[in-house]
């Protein structure tokens, strides 16, 4: 159930009020090897993961194990096999990994992470959009995951150093054909 703040809707308020401490979001979605999605073949051939997320103290936060996205087995952004925006030195980044080997870039014009923002995710044939407030931010066309799996998408804060929040809001996950 949505919570109804001054910020607009949350359906989750996650605090980490000490080091180790996780907020963590999750769901299921079948992600029939996105790699190689076919155009003329597959009923489905765009998965996509919409969803609003506030962050709390940035510095707080423990950057290798923060996800927002796709992730095969694993809890972490260090795992393999992962779609998704993660922090690097608390900047935002986007990450594609295939098996190990990873795409990461910076997002230019990074939003405020400690206000909410809209963050949307597609998957679709050979390639990954990622975007910030409905403005596309980054495309990825390597090293996304190519096999088929069975995938949760997460939303996966945690606190490194001191008390940190994960304020998420609307979260849907789709397939388009």
């Amino acid at each position: 159930m949505a919570v109804g703040t001054n910020a607009g809707r949350r359906i989750a308020l996650a605090d980490c009020p000490a080091a180790g401490d996780r907020a963590e979001f999750q769901g299921r979605k079948i992600l029939t090897n996105p790699g190689v999605a076919s155009a003329t073949l597959d009923i489905y051939q765009q998965l996509v993961l919409e969803f609003e997320l506030l962050l709390g103290t940035l510095a707080n936060i423990d950057n290798p194990s923060t996800l927002f996205g796709f992730i095969n087995g694993g809890g972490a952004r260090t795992s393999t096999n992962v779609i998704g925006f993660v922090l690097d030195a608390d900047a935002l980044q986007t990450l594609t990994d295939n098996g190990g080997t990873e795409t990461l870039t910076a997002v230019a014009s990074p939003p405020t992470l400690t206000v909410s923002n809209k963050y949307k995710i597609v998957v679709r044939n050979g390639a990954v959009d990622f975007y910030v407030n409905d403005v596309l931010k980054n495309t990825h066309t390597a090293n996304i995951p190519a096999l088929p799996m069975q995938t949760s998408f997460r939303i996966i804060a945690e606190a490194a150093t001191g008390a940190t929040k994960a304020e998420i809001g609307t979260v849907r996950c789709y397939y388009l054909d």
